[in-house]
């Protein structure tokens, strides 16, 4: 049975982002949860108990989430839910509660944030130049200034960039499968 689950919270970790398998994406870091609470005299609120989670990604979300979001901001996430326990050095038992995450967004009542769309040409080329490290944002003057070349004539439509393949086919990581064509990521089965 799969549990799925969406918090919002604070990323407490830099995201760290590597390239697994055969060449599959992966992002993670920590977030933070809090309870919010009012004080005992109900002038103000502090923070209560915090749930931290490890939040995974894979794919073309992870080379998103990468590009988008960092330590100290607010997301809200939404996944699948491992919980996994584990012998320290110690010899005590320790838990880590992961999240599987289908998808990360920036939570907008605490910031504002701008979205930059990418292209929806042919995944299967990889791309005009062939390397899925190098996405380039389907908006020409975003593309500009994050120094990437602006669209080339053969683009599916005029101003729209080739969208990078993330994911090759068949991609299984550490018991979890990512489908290409959508970049979902669901739990193998053997």
């Amino acid at each position: 049975m799969t549990d799925f689950i969406t918090v919002t919270g604070t990323i407490g970790t830099d995201p760290d982002h590597k390239v697994v398998g055969d060449q599959l994406s992966r992002t993670t870091f920590r977030l933070a949860c809090s309870e919010r609470r009012r004080t005992a005299d109900g002038q103000g609120w502090e923070d209560s108990h915090t749930n931290w989670y490890s939040v995974t990604s894979f794919g073309r979300l992870a080379a998103n989430a990468i590009a988008s979001v960092a330590k100290g901001q607010r997301v809200i996430v939404s996944g699948k839910l491992r919980i996994r326990t584990y012998a320290r050095e110690d010899g005590s038992q320790g838990t880590q509660v992961e999240i599987i995450a289908n998808t990360i967004g920036h939570d907008l009542a605490f910031q504002i944030s701008t979205a930059a769309k990418f292209g929806s040409g042919d995944r299967s080329n990889g791309g005009a130049n062939g390397t899925a490290e190098d996405p380039t944002p389907s908006n020409d003057s975003l593309a500009s200034a994050m120094g990437a070349p602006s669209s080339t004539s053969d683009a599916p439509y005029p101003g729209e960039q080739e969208t990078r393949s993330y994911l090759p086919e068949d991609v299984e990581v550490d018991g979890v499968s990512v489908d290409e064509e959508t970049g979902e990521v669901f739990a193998a089965t053997h």
